[in-house]
């Protein structure tokens, strides 16, 4: 809400931090930010943006009651399992590959040792190498990772 209190309905309907301009050519002549011989450029960043994102949880016995028998079937009722989740740091010069880490140790506790066995993943994008390195340190098959952008 602006500090008017008035309400505004907003629509995100699109990532409008991609800039059209944006070119190899241009993206290559970018200075690194945090060290003269480092990788990381505000190419390869997140731009500075307000997001926000929902899931909302509920007991099985519940989602049953109240959506019956339309419970997976009607979009926008997708059903899943929260079955576990992990915490792992990592020093701070390699900040932002805590993913690569914590999958792991996610998935072990469930039994699970493949990370492919999982259908989709949604890991943040703040720094694309950051994120490149947890993807492939764990070996995801790319098409399911981020599928929604």
């Amino acid at each position: 809400l602006p500090k008017t209190g008035d309400e505004k309905e907003v629509v995100a309907d699109r990532d409008d931090g991609i800039r059209p301009t944006s070119t190899v050519d241009v993206l290559g002549k970018l200075k690194p930010v945090f060290t003269d011989e480092g990788t990381t450029t505000a190419g390869n960043s997140s731009q500075v943006t307000d997001g926000g994102a929902a899931v909302l949880l509920m007991r099985r016995s519940f989602a049953e009651r109240y959506f019956g028998n339309r419970l997976g079937k009607e979009p926008g009722h997708l059903v899943a399992k929260f079955a576990s989740f992990a915490v792992a740091g990592v020093p701070p010069g390699i900040m932002g590959v805590g993913p690569a880490f914590a999958i792991p140790k996610a998935l072990s506790a469930v039994g699970i040792s493949n990370p492919n066995d999982i259908d989709i993943y949604e890991i943040n994008e703040a720094f694309a190498s950051q994120f490149l390195y947890s993807c492939k340190k764990l070996g995801l098959d790319m098409k399911k990772v981020n599928p929604k952008g």
